[in-house]
């Protein structure tokens, strides 16, 4: 019972003990209270007064009140709106506004009477600070010189504590382009701050809203947090720190280093570090200008880099800059097309002596590997002034043409295949970094040699792909030059050797020129498919559309073991070839073909849209005229066919006409005059020949064979024109001239000797009774003129030719006119001057033997 006594007395006797402390407390508390109420105009008028004494700008505030409560037990001295105008003439903006800032004391300063400030509360506002772009600013606000009040009436600072909650810093620097806006959600700084020599340790998050300088924005909208000691030295005027931890989301830094900021001085060194960075993130913190390289492209990787920042930062200079940064192991996948660069590793390095000026900042890529669709890529690479950026590359090693094709997309390129080796180096300015074009690279300076394996090309409106396509070539800026070339497009191979200028251009730029030179040899080559155009392939296999482009200018020397074009085959082909605004010219042509030779030059002209202009001279050396007409589809006409003629030709031609691009042939266009000579020649079934045997009986025209034709065809205006010539034939011996047009309308004239078609059967009446007019030739050998019209199915025949006759009644008087001026020439020597006498006993005439 006693021990229960005990207990419960030991037990009041601590409920009176807290009771008595409670109300000693409570007590404490009001008189506290009531000392501050009492006090509270003095100590109001001391932070006044002491603020009045330092700041050098207008101050407004919309109440100020003291408390014991704001932030208990210390007295806090309460601005409610407080606005700090410019501390410029002018006043005319806010330096500083905050919806409440607190000035704390010690609750004992009351009774000592030495309002000593120990902390210093700001919460939701914003701080201003503004560089002029006359050099001015509106930040100095605190007074060069502060005179003490003498009987210290005013309050003193022994800051311990600075907290800052919901409040934007800014500082904006018109006359270096630079703005810098932090926004700090909560930030505690401590250290005796009074002191000439302490430690701040510094606490809290933030965000880095715009970090911009001279057109560059830097991480912006990035969480952060920091965690800091420095050793602060207000007497020599510099901060310095060993160990500063700033995390900032995913990136983590660790800095360390010094500030002066003793107006003689005012330098930085400071080192700031980081250890298995993500590349993603590392791209994040980068200028949006850069990061705009990557924003395409999934990174992945991690990197580890070290940033020394140094030199003078107060106007107009600014700090050098060093970066050093080390990667192995990234990867760059483009979203579009899931093309991946992996395994990638370099050092790097960026560099500029003054961070306001974009146009020094220099970056150097060293030791770089990665592979592409598992090939592997070498290189190195430098860029200065990232404004517009000049450059320096060089890069090796293999890459997919399919895969550089889905990189770089040319428009007049269809189809890339095949493994391409290089060895290249580039050097050029970027006029636009934020929009690279292809000109950019036309204008740079670039070389290196190419290696072509196994590729396949095809460009817009081929019809078909070069195929197992094997280079060597060398590049030289603009240019390309192919030291070997081998190639199949269709049934045609290809080995080559020359050069191409404005190579790159042609290919990544419109309306861009391509000019080439070189050698071409082929074991075959199809005409056919060089020059078909894809849609001719498409509508009709029998049907060639000539394409020949604009762009291209071309001196080529070809040869070719065997040509063909549809029917028609050469061998041991030479022929130099220029190419320009849609002209091909020919030269020298040399080939073996229908049993023959050919030696020609001539033009092809396609500049006309929808037009083919065809010009050509040609020597044929023992040509099978059978199968010429087989090889070239008869001409295009049905009059006399390869089944109607036989013979070797020897013919000297000159040919114009115009052509629709699908090669139809506009008739009235056709110009020519060939010198033909015919040997072994046979005429079968010839049907304007067949019909002669209903005038001249017992005589077969079905089969006529003759050892030589000679003769000078004309073909104008749709017409043929046929001079006199004189054919030896098995049938007869005749003399034939004449006009065929196009449309088989036939106009000849036959002179026959009545003694070719004497009928040795039967008794001889005389050759008027049975063939009408004939004209006596003074030795008893009459000639017969026959006249063939209509058409060459429909052949009608008069025995008495007019026309003929008239023009043999002229060249006898013609040739008796010679005889006589012969023989006065002779005998009495006139006509000295004339030519033609000469000639008189042999006269010339085209003839047959």
């Amino acid at each position: 019972m006693s021990r229960e006594r005990k207990k419960n007395k030991a037990l009041r006797i601590i409920l009176k003990s807290l009771m008595w402390i409670a109300i000693s407390l409570v007590s404490l508390v009001l008189i506290a209270a009531l000392l501050v109420w009492v006090f509270s105009d003095k100590i109001e008028q001391k932070v006044i007064d002491r603020i009045n004494e330092d700041l050098n700008t207008e101050i407004q505030v919309k109440d100020i009140r003291v408390s014991l409560f704001y932030d208990f037990p210390n007295i806090s001295v309460v601005f409610e709106d407080l606005i700090a105008l410019d501390a410029t003439p002018e006043k005319e903006g806010h330096l500083f506004e905050a919806e409440e800032a607190a000035l704390e004391f010690n609750l004992f300063s009351i009774i000592s009477g030495e309002y000593n400030i120990r902390k210093i509360y700001l919460y939701s506002g914003a701080f201003i600070m503004k560089r002029y772009e006359d050099g001015t600013d509106n930040y100095h606000f605190l007074k060069q010189d502060t005179v003490a009040v003498e009987n210290n009436e005013a309050a003193e600072y022994d800051l311990r504590h600075i907290e800052v909650k919901n409040m934007g810093f800014t500082f904006l620097d018109m006359q270096e382009d630079q703005q810098y806006s932090f926004f700090v959600h909560d930030m505690l700084a401590s250290g005796e701050f009074s002191q000439e020599v302490f430690q701040l340790k510094a606490r809290g998050s933030f965000r880095a809203d715009t970090l911009y300088t001279d057109g560059m924005y830097f991480a912006p909208g990035r969480e952060a947090t920091i965690d800091a000691l420095l050793d602060v030295n207000t007497q020599q005027r510099f901060v310095e720190f060993s160990d500063a931890d700033i995390d900032m989301e995913e990136v983590s830094f660790k800095t360390h280093g010094r500030v002066d900021y003793d107006p003689e001085v005012e330098t930085v060194d400071i080192t700031v570090e980081a250890q298995n960075l993500a590349v993603k993130d590392m791209i994040t913190l980068l200028p949006e200008r850069l990061q705009n390289y990557f924003a395409d492209f999934r990174q992945q990787g991690s990197i580890n880099f070290s940033t020394h920042i140094y030199g003078k930062y107060s106007a107009p200079d600014a700090p050098a800059v060093d970066v050093q940064a080390f990667l192995s192991g990234g990867a760059l996948e483009r979203t579009e097309n899931n093309l991946s660069l992996e395994n990638i590793s370099f050092n790097a390095w960026f560099n500029t002596p003054d961070i306001s000026m974009p146009t020094l900042y220099v970056v150097k890529i060293n030791d770089f590997t990665a592979t592409l669709d598992g090939k592997k890529l070498e290189g190195r690479f430098m860029m200065k002034n990232i404004k517009s950026p000049e450059t320096k590359l060089h890069l090796s090693g293999e890459l997919s043409l399919e895969m550089l094709k889905e990189w770089a997309n040319p428009p007049m390129i269809k189809t890339m295949k095949g493994l391409l080796t290089f060895d290249v180096s580039f050097e050029g300015k970027i006029k636009d970094p934020e929009n690279i074009t292809m000109q950019d690279f036309i204008n740079s300076k670039s070389s290196g040699d190419v290696l072509l394996q196994d590729a396949e090309l095809e460009w817009v409106g081929s019809n078909y792909a070069l195929q197992n396509v094997q280079s060597k070539a060398m590049f030289s800026n603009r240019d390309l030059d192919i030291e070997s070339f081998s190639a199949i497009y269709g049934k045609s191979d290809i080995r080559a050797e020359g050069w191409f200028r404005d190579f790159i251009p042609f290919f990544f730029l419109p309306d861009q020129k391509l000019k080439i030179g070189g050698k071409i040899h082929c074991k075959n080559l199809d005409v056919y498919d060089i020059f078909a155009s894809q849609s001719s392939s498409e509508s009709s296999n029998d049907e060639v559309h000539i394409k020949l482009p604009d762009n291209i200018l071309a001196t080529l020397t070809v040869d070719a073991d065997h040509l063909e074009y549809k029917k028609f085959g050469a061998s041991n082909v030479h022929a130099s070839v220029q190419f320009k605004d849609q002209k091909l010219y020919v030269d020298r042509i040399k080939a073996k073909t229908l049993g023959g030779n050919i030696y020609a030059l001539g033009l092809i002209d396609a500049s006309v849209r929808g037009k083919v202009n065809v010009s050509c001279e040609v020597d044929f050396d023992h040509i099978d005229i059978r199968e010429a007409l087989i090889a070239f589809d008869e001409f295009g006409q049905t009059s006399m066919t390869s089944e109607n003629i036989r013979g070797i030709t020897n013919t000297h031609l000159q040919f114009s006409a115009s052509f629709s691009d699908n090669l139809e042939l506009k008739r009235e266009s056709i110009k020519a005059v060939a010198e033909i000579e015919v040997l072994d020649g046979e005429l079968v079934g010839y049907e304007p020949l067949n019909g002669l045997k209903k005038i001249l009986k017992n005589r077969d025209f079905s089969h006529i064979e003759f050892d030589r034709l000679q003769n000078t065809i004309s073909i104008k205006n749709e017409e043929i024109s046929i001079p006199k010539m004189e054919i030896k034939s098995s049938a007869m011996n005749l003399k034939l001239s004449g006009t065929h047009t196009f449309d088989n309308v036939i106009d000849y004239h036959l002179e026959i000797k009545f003694s070719d078609l004497k009928n040795q059967d039967r008794e001889d009446n005389g050759p008027e009774s049975e063939y009408g007019y004939v004209e006596d030739d003074g030795i008893g050998d009459p000639t017969i003129f026959i006249h063939v019209t209509g058409t060459v199915d429909d052949p009608q025949y008069k025995r008495l030719d007019k026309q003929a006759i008239k023009e043999k009644i002229k060249e006898d008087i013609q040739e008796e006119k010679q005889v006589i001026k012969k023989i006065l020439h002779d005998e009495f020597g006139f006509f000295k001057k004339d030519s033609t006498l000469k000639d008189i006993e042999e006269p010339k005439q085209q003839e047959t033997k």
